[in-house]
């Protein structure tokens, strides 16, 4: 079992969690492109490790049978060729989004599944953050939006390539104070190409910003003057809040 993308290790606390006590044999893979990220996993789920009454710390950097989880630093787009064991599961939550083609990514996934595998996915879509869309449409603002994958063809493609296809999508709301916090959070995960004068630290999260590069031309950046005038006058419609849905899919392909 793999995860690509861990991140911080939301998803890998779940699935260490679900998985764990059947991975002693097999142990559960988390992986991510940014070392960062790899090592917040890695402290995450050893600190819930050392929580459990009469455990020990373990190493989980050393090739132990009995561990039940390692971690590698990996390219998900590299997965195939990195890969020589035939994986029972694939997860991954909130990376397909960063790769320039999810189509031939999820492909090179399900190949490296054995049959009767799955592929379980969580990832934001193209109808994701209308609130931002259509207040920069009144604004006559260029769209800043990275580019999301579109599930209507992604779905349509595998559900005949695959011996599952399943799927649920849902609106996720996500709340900030104001407009100015909305955007910073948004430039730390690099989902808005440019955000002069927000104070947010561009190498926050350098795996996503270099996954971003390549899909920067397909979106407007702003200019510190737009980015002020959206702050300015999205606070004046908005002075309780600002509200702000993901558009997810979740979804799951059975080889």
């Amino acid at each position: 079992m793999l995860e690509v993308g861990c991140g911080t290790g939301f998803l890998s606390q779940r699935l260490l969690e679900r998985f764990g006590p059947a991975a002693r044999h097999r142990p559960l893979c988390f992986t991510d492109l940014a070392p960062e990220m790899v090592a917040a996993c890695q402290r995450r789920l050893d600190s819930l490790d050392s929580q459990q009454p009469g455990s020990q710390q373990p190493d989980s950097q050393q090739p132990d049978s009995q561990q039940p989880y390692q971690f590698q630093i990996l390219d998900g787009e590299a997965l195939r060729s990195a890969t020589t064991a035939r994986l029972g599961l694939i997860a991954s939550s909130f990376a397909l989004q960063w790769f320039n083609n999810p189509q031939t990514i999820l492909e090179q996934w399900l190949q490296c599944l054995v049959p009767g595998g799955w592929l379980a996915l969580a990832f934001p879509t193209c109808h994701s953050f209308r609130q931002l869309r259509t207040q920069c449409q009144t604004l006559g603002l260029p769209d800043p939006i990275l580019a999301l994958p579109d599930p209507t063809p992604l779905i349509a493609h595998f559900h005949n390539r695959t011996r599952q296809c399943i799927f649920h999508q849902a609106f996720v709301p996500l709340e900030a104070p104001n407009a100015r916090a909305f955007l910073r959070h948004f430039h730390r995960i690099g989902a808005v190409p440019t955000a002069a004068g927000l104070g947010a630290n561009p190498a926050a999260n350098p795996a996503a910003n270099s996954a971003a590069s390549s899909a920067r031309s397909r979106s407007a950046p702003l200019s510190t003057g737009q980015l002020r005038r959206l702050i300015r006058c999205w606070d004046g419609t908005s002075p309780q809040g600002i509200t702000v849905d993901y558009h997810v899919t979740y979804l799951l392909l059975q080889r």
